[in-house]
């Protein structure tokens, strides 16, 4: 909370009267799990007449929506060496960050890949790309016929947040590279 006192044993927090206005919640970081709160609110009147304090206590329960907003995926890529004609394997590895489970790599997708070139998986998009599921980058390989030269790919992550109560989505990619360095496969491949 943007104000008040927690008393660390038991997380309750006490505020002031004065700060309620501008009182303010910080959600845990890469969690966008909604807050249920029970707020006791104790109040004390004073009679002018007696000066005795009357306390009341009233208690109401209230829910913070958090809005997801997807985190950015771990991203690694490995650059690999290789003979032109021949399967060589990309290492690539992808994961969420976030700690409610809302977020999903809902695709990986490669690109620059040359037009004689093949993935061993994944769906080979018109503009040339490949989109993959984040398990088929396990074994995934990558065969250049008749390029011998260095090949740098891009290769882009997209994580998808979906919020399970307002079904609010929230999307984000990271991107990195990947150079294929290739060798003359001068007598094609199996060779």
């Amino acid at each position: 909370l943007s104000a008040g006192t927690v008393d660390t044993d038991t997380g309750v927090w006490t505020v002031e009267a004065a700060d309620i206005d501008e009182l303010a919640i910080t959600p845990v970081e890469l969690d966008a799990t909604d807050i249920n709160l029970v707020l006791t609110l104790n109040s004390q009147e004073i009679d002018p007449d007696t000066a005795v304090v009357t306390t009341s206590t009233s208690t109401i329960n209230k829910t913070v929506y958090i809005d997801p907003i997807a985190d950015a995926a771990t991203l690694t890529t490995v650059d690999t060496t290789g003979v032109e004609n021949n399967p060589i394997a990309l290492d690539i590895t992808t994961a969420v960050v976030d700690l409610d489970g809302s977020e999903t790599i809902n695709k990986v997708v490669i690109s620059d890949v040359p037009e004689s070139a093949t993935l061993s998986a994944g769906i080979k998009n018109i503009d040339g790309s490949w989109t993959l599921q984040a398990d088929e980058l396990t074994d995934l390989t990558f065969t250049a016929i008749g390029e011998n030269t260095d090949i740098t790919l891009t290769v882009t992550a997209h994580v998808k947040d979906v919020d399970p109560d307002s079904g609010i989505v929230s999307e984000t990619a990271t991107s990195d590279v990947l150079v294929v360095s290739l060798a003359d496969g001068l007598d094609g491949p199996d060779s």
